[in-house]
């Protein structure tokens, strides 16, 4: 029987283009297919920044890149029983993370990305779980200018 969750992080990462905030957004073909904000695992003795900072380059190629803070949402989920996992189900912390220089570069997990604004990727994200944290993370960024 699964009983672990699986202890992640999520990015959402953002630049200032013309004044308003663009988000990266990745297309996602394992498993899933779907545009979805960079998200992935804490591994045993890794810290939460640490395992995003980790993950973020693993998944889009960008190194240089600044944590702004934790986003006050947090997404939680169970797995389908068909998916194999040890885990049942995964909880993660989300980050804002303001992009400072690189080229995105794409994993086998995600075949496309794009640099959008808030409202299409409101209307491009999947879930409902990833655009509140899009929501949440606005709001920070709205907050510090």
């Amino acid at each position: 029987m699964r009983m672990k969750i699986r202890k992640g992080v999520m990015g959402v990462i953002f630049r200032m283009g013309g004044g308003e905030p663009e988000f990266l957004l990745m297309h996602r073909k394992l498993h899933w297919q779907g545009w979805e904000l960079p998200k992935g695992g804490v591994n045993p003795g890794e810290g939460d920044e640490a395992a995003l900072l980790r993950e973020l380059a693993e998944e889009t190629g960008l190194t240089h890149l600044a944590v702004v803070g934790r986003v006050p949402y947090t997404i939680s989920y169970d797995y389908p029983e068909d998916f194999a996992s040890p885990f049942r189900g995964a909880q993660q912390s989300v980050y804002l993370v303001r992009y400072e220089q690189g080229h995105v570069t794409l994993s086998d997990e995600h075949d496309e990305f794009r640099w959008v604004s808030f409202d299409e990727a409101l209307q491009l994200l999947r879930y409902d779980a990833h655009k509140q944290a899009l929501e949440a993370a606005n709001d920070m960024i709205a907050k510090t200018r």
